[in-house]
């Protein structure tokens, strides 16, 4: 057994003590909302009460509940929650088996995380035991009330006093509508049970009388558990003038009545290092402070802070207050989850749901015991199902991720390591950053997908419009922790390298105070060492999502070349299974389309996500029907397979479920790749981009058998010459082959030569970094361009722009098949052009306002343009052998 003094199970609340009776209010342990939220299960700890108690009266209080009819309170008859045979069957079982599997679209893992051991578990049927009864087990009513503003109570001393005289037979009750409508709905979230009597004494000692094989046996069981300043830290903070003033004003920025949650850390360590009645005061009231605006995730981080940083700053009732509404918000937190059924491949849980589960359910056990289900939970999803998924995601290099920049990353996948690592690691005395050294390749992630202009490359869902898809860099919120994590100089001079945008100056800061974590991680020193990415290797594969970045030096003007080829993770992934871009001093083989435009958007789902919007080869079979889910139609592009939930595959909830259904996911992958001095040479076997087992069988998102071998090798000769070699075999002589580039600005055809330029000025209107030598200073008043170009500054006119001046030419001679056809589409009215239709539906009208595709904006990244290469004679076997050279237009090139 272990046991600490320094807790208390916060679920249960002394209230008061009045002449000679007793009081003693507890609130709930467990509470569930099931049946369509009509009915709502409630249980209470009553363990750790005296054995010397008498019970003279037991008054259960219900509050926030939506009702005005009569409501029913029954005793359950059968366990569940906590306590329940599905959730201990679960919890033993471990995550995934052979039987779970086999429910392929009609359950998930992450339901059988979230809703384990619920009342009713109607998705608890991979062989766990369910109620006997429709609706859950429970006897008879011992008590009605009617609701009056939302609350009401009711006398059940009767049931209470059975409770303690068999603690076998507390199961909780079940809380219904006398008369079940369809339209009942409960909303309760607020039980609690008032005893009256005497000898009401709590054992108030915190302890893991059985410790769960699953948590680690290092678990703190003191606080603070979550990560927190150093001594030295907190010492030195204290003797800087300069940071404590900070945090004062941090500190004072919380306000209980319209509380921030990110104010919490701040408020706490400003009590500590410089306590005040006023402060003291407001770390009283954020116990029930209400967070309006805020994300429930956001407001568990914060209360989490709040319960541990300042477990010493809190009365023993406040604490039990505290510890209650962290409980209530992990249920809500289980709740959410399970019903919206997050995935680990996709960016919906880490943005709706982040990891407030974890912190919270770290916070309180094992003062509240029932909040072991909850930590079992956020352990199962987080740590043994998200993190492989990391891994799978980025593969062994551990680079790119799927979903690629924007909020992705920065809001996502950036944030949820930077909250879940550090936390879980420094609560249980795992540390995950070791377990996972692979983790520390994620801060290539940035330097290498970074275009010379500092635009970031255009892979999956990017923007493109006026203002440009990339003002921010790739800074992710894991950054910091993880160079200071693994002492990595790369790191800390990206970090440096991008400071003068101001993104978050949390970040950047290399003082020995700023923390590089959230809630707290050890600070950068002041003269700690860092490496220019001019001294990286100019080439790096990325396996797992498959990305190859080959440049031919670091500097502004060089040649920048990426190459995607991996397997399918599904969310705000393209069908672009081999596609390429090419940039120099200007994207001249780009990727085309738009997510400006909005995710279910027509031009989104119609036409950027498909194949035709990407530098591929495309093999179409006529006799290919279109097809259709819902609004939208799918069009015969001769594209690949439709890999999305969208287009009729649903995404996989961990990497079991993915393997399991490969044949879906597996789009092909490199094959091949040899790094040199003189020449880099990559393969990739995408055959299965385009075929599978599904395909011909009448399996829409597989399509029809078009293709027998697709391969595509390219050779780059730095520092201008890339070599692209395509072999194709389709299953039909008579299927159309099209190989298909990109471009902004029109293509020149001659013959079998054709050129592209990106040369001229564009349009920044939030400024260019300076650091750029071929950044114009412009003066929107006088400068040529602005005359020229009257609606470049339509949308923004506080800004001062900068103009950057482009300058990139690319050749591009194809020299198989010997006898090809040369075809483009495009310019304005057939910037997106499919089957006779120009798909630019969405919200591009308003961020273009009249859909011009400037090429003097970002807009102009969106494409313009497209190159079509054929073999005028129809075989089953094809090569395409295309020799590309790029330079600079200035330099004749």
């Amino acid at each position: 057994m272990k046991t600490c003094t320094v807790g208390i199970i916060a679920l249960l609340i002394v209230a008061a003590v009045g002449g000679a009776a007793e009081r003693l209010t507890i609130h709930h342990s467990e509470l569930r909302v099931y049946g369509a939220t009509r009915r709502v299960a409630v249980r209470f700890d009553l363990s750790r009460l005296g054995k010397g108690a008498r019970i003279d009266r037991a008054t259960l209080h219900l509050g926030e509940m939506k009702p005005s009819q009569p409501v029913e309170i029954r005793p359950a008859t059968t366990a569940w929650g906590y306590n329940s045979p599905a959730y201990m069957d679960r919890e033993k079982r471990g995550i995934w088996t052979e039987a779970d599997l086999k429910r392929r679209y009609g359950g998930s893992v992450v339901e059988d995380i979230f809703r384990a051991g619920d009342p009713e578990w109607a998705w608890a049927v991979h062989g766990v035991r369910k109620w006997k009864t429709a609706g859950g087990d429970f006897g008879p009513s011992v008590g009605t009330l009617t609701p009056k503003n939302g609350a009401g109570s009711v006398e059940i001393t009767a049931l209470v006093k059975q409770w303690l005289s068999d603690s076998a037979k507390n199961l909780g009750v079940i809380i219904k509508p006398a008369s079940e409508e369809k339209t009942s709905q409960l909303g309760l979230s607020r039980a609690w049970l008032v005893l009256e009597g005497g000898g009401l004494a709590l054992d108030e000692a915190v302890r893991m009388d059985d410790h769960p094989a699953w948590l680690p046996a290092t678990y703190k069981l003191q606080h603070p558990r979550l990560p927190y300043p150093t001594k030295k830290w907190l010492a030195a903070v204290k003797a800087d003038a300069k940071y404590m003033a900070k945090l004062r004003k941090e500190a004072s920025r919380f306000n209980p009545k319209r509380a921030r949650a990110n104010w919490i850390g701040s408020l706490v360590l400003a009590q500590k290092l410089d306590p005040t009645p006023e402060r003291a005061a407001k770390i009283s009231a954020a116990v029930d402070a209400p967070f309006p605006n805020h994300g429930r995730f956001a407001v568990c981080y914060g209360l989490a802070l709040l319960y541990d940083w300042g477990y010493d700053l809190l009365t023993a009732q406040e604490r039990r207050r505290l510890a209650a509404r962290l409980e209530r918000l992990c249920t809500l937190e289980e709740e959410g989850a399970g019903g919206t059924q997050i995935s680990p491949y996709n960016d919906v849980g880490a943005s709706r749901y982040g990891c407030g589960l974890m912190w919270a359910a770290l916070a309180i056990y094992p003062d509240v015991p029932s909040a072991r289900k909850h930590l079992w939970r956020a352990k199962a999803y987080y740590i043994d199902m998200t993190i492989p998924v990391w891994r799978h995601v980025m593969g062994e290099d551990g680079g790119y991720w799927h979903e690629m920049h924007g909020y992705y990353l920065e809001r996502c996948l950036g944030k949820l390591m930077e909250h879940l690592l550090p936390v879980w690691s420094c609560a249980t005395g795992e540390d995950l950053f070791k377990k996972h050294p692979w983790l520390e390749n994620h801060l290539y992630f940035g330097m290498y997908s970074t275009r010379p202009d500092f635009y970031r490359i255009k892979i999956g869902d990017i923007k493109c419009d006026m203002k440009a898809y990339a003002e921010r860099r790739i800074v992710m919120p894991s950054y910091p922790m993880l160079a200071q994590r693994y002492d990595n100089p790369y790191g800390r001079w990206w970090l440096q390298f991008n400071s003068p945008l101001g993104y978050d100056s949390r970040w950047l800061k290399f003082d020995g105070l700023t923390p590089t974590a959230a809630p707290w991680g050890e600070p950068f020193s002041k003269n700690a060492k860092t490496k220019s990415w001019d001294s990286l290797p100019t080439v790096r594969y990325s396996d797992g999502f498959g990305v190859v970045n080959l440049r031919s030096d670091w500097s502004e003007d060089a040649t920048y070349i990426w190459f995607r080829c991996g397997r399918s993770f599904t969310s705000h992934s393209h069908f672009d299974v081999g596609t390429f871009g090419i940039y120099k001093r200007g994207a001249l083989a780009i990727d085309a389309g738009a997510y400006v435009t909005g995710y279910n958007s027509q031009h989104m789902i119609e036409y950027a996500k498909q194949s035709i919007a990407h530098n591929v080869v495309t093999v179409t079979d006529p006799a290919e029907p279109k097809y259709g889910r819902g609004k939208w139609t799918f069009h015969n592009d001769g594209g690949q397979r439709r890999v999305g939930g969208v287009y009729g595959t649903p995404i996989a909830y961990s990497v079991e479920e993915w393997k399991k259904r490969a044949d879906e996911f597996d789009t092909g992958g490199v094959v091949a790749f040899q790094p040199g001095k003189d020449f880099t040479y990559v393969c990739g076997d995408i055959t299965k981009a385009y075929t599978n087992k599904l395909s011909g069988t009448g399996h829409a998102p597989s399509r029809t058998r078009r293709v027998r071998k697709m391969v595509r090798s390219l050779v780059y000769l730095p520092p201008n010459h890339i070599v692209i070699l395509d072999q194709v075999e389709s299953f039909n002589k008579d299927f159309k082959k099209r190989w298909l580039l990109h471009t902004i600005n029109e293509p020149k055809v001659d013959g079998n030569l054709v050129t592209i330029e990106r040369a001229g000025l564009a349009y920044k209107h939030q400024g260019w970094d300076k650091r750029l030598k071929h950044t114009v200073r412009a003066d929107k008043k006088t400068h040529p361009f602005f005359k020229e170009h009257t609606d470049a500054d339509i949308q923004v006119k506080s800004y001062q722009p900068n103009l950057y001046q482009y300058d990139g030419v690319m050749s591009v001679r194809t020299l198989l098949p010997e006898q090809a056809e040369f075809v483009t589409v495009g310019g304005p009215g057939k910037e997106c052009w499919i089957d006779g239709k120009n798909r630019t539906k969405g919200q591009f009208e308003r961020w273009s306002l009249d859909n011009k595709f400037r090429p003097y904006t970002g807009e102009g990244e969106a494409g313009r343009w497209r190159l079509e290469v054929s073999p005028s004679t129809a075989a089953e076997n094809d090569l395409f052998l295309n020799v590309i050279q790029v330079g600079l237009k200035s330099k004749g090139a």
